[in-house]
């Protein structure tokens, strides 16, 4: 997966390019001329001075990038929405209670017991029997 700071990277390289091959003064013709005489002569409409095709080409090329970014930040946010749902205390609590085989009776038991002793989830009965035995004890 292509990261934020790679593609931040990549466009701000493009456009300081772009930028300096302004301000040395070369236009777009001569960059062309001189890409065409460097392959071997003016065998292409486009060295020859025929930007209309480059013009189109700079445009498609532009909105498959904005497309391709697009599609990475929408990939990012999804996942990052994904990743908030697993810290519920809730969900974390359904899923223990499934993996120890706990029934819904002993966990209202549990979530009682855990009112009694002061402790912030049913979960610390269940993580530290030393806590739960205190409980019961004091709970008789």
């Amino acid at each position: 997966m292509i990261s934020k700071n790679r593609i931040v990277t990549v466009i701000v390289g493009v456009g300081g390019v772009l930028g300096f091959c302004q301000w040395a003064g070369a236009s777009q013709k001569d960059f062309l001329q001189g890409l065409g005489s460097g392959l071997g002569g003016e065998s292409s409409g486009v060295a020859s001075g025929g930007t209309e095709g480059l013009a189109t080409f700079v445009a498609i090329m532009g909105a498959i990038l904005a497309v391709g970014i697009l599609l990475i930040w929408l990939v990012q946010l999804r996942k990052a929405a994904v990743q908030r749902g697993r810290n519920h205390p809730r969900k974390l609590m359904r899923e223990v209670s499934k993996k120890v085989g706990l029934k819904p009776v002993q966990l209202k038991k549990l979530k009682k017991l855990s009112e009694q002793a002061a402790v912030s989830s049913p979960l610390v009965l269940l993580l530290c029997p030393s806590i739960t035995a205190q409980t019961v004890r004091k709970s008789r």
